[in-house]
């Protein structure tokens, strides 16, 4: 089992260009790549790219074709721009020469601007809820998931999906933010 520290650690081959880690079948990995994982690993190599002072703003992610997770994806970071206040990358993930994953990201100094989100739902408290005994996937392993209950769930009108998740690495992780917008892409 392989930390996510370890998981989101990319290789430099080149500038611009990234290598992910190979994952043996042994390590409880699948034989198809976990699409967070792809997304992850892109994300940390569009961030390499970035100076320090710039803040992930947002991402698109499109999934193209399957992953190998016996093979190791290579992610080619094109810079369109890098402004005074923002700046953005494009990522494609390659694995034998065919894009799998392609990726648009923004970034953003922190400034002062409206702020809006949606009003959190009522949702039942983490410690109200066991966790998931079998999350179904060994490379899950280290994240303590908890899913509320279908009959607990508090629906919102006009959400087309509703389910509530908490989850939550089981150890403590670096004291980098970036690390954990990468972790929480993944």
């Amino acid at each position: 089992q392989m930390a996510i520290e370890q998981i989101l650690d990319l290789e430099q081959l080149e500038e611009n260009i990234y290598r992910g880690a190979v994952f043996s079948p042994e390590s409880g990995f699948l034989h198809r790549t976990f699409g967070g994982h792809i997304a992850g690993q892109a994300l940390v190599s569009a961030v390499r790219t970035v100076e320090p002072e710039y803040h992930v703003h947002s991402l698109h992610g499109y999934f193209l074709r399957p992953g190998d997770a016996t093979k190791p994806a290579v992610y080619l970071v094109d810079r369109p721009r890098d402004g005074d206040s923002f700046c953005t990358r494009r990522v494609d993930a390659v694995q034998n020469g065919e894009t799998i994953f392609s990726m648009g990201a923004s970034f953003q100094v922190p400034q002062r601007g409206i702020e809006h989100q949606d009003a959190m739902p009522a949702v039942v408290p983490p410690d109200d809820l066991d966790p998931d005994a079998e999350n179904g996937m060994a490379q899950f392993a280290e994240w303590d998931i908890r899913r509320v209950p279908r009959d607990l769930v508090t629906t919102l009108p006009g959400k087309a999906s509703q389910q509530q998740v908490w989850f939550k690495h089981r150890d403590p992780m670096p004291d980098d933010p970036l690390l954990h917008i990468c972790a929480l892409a993944y």
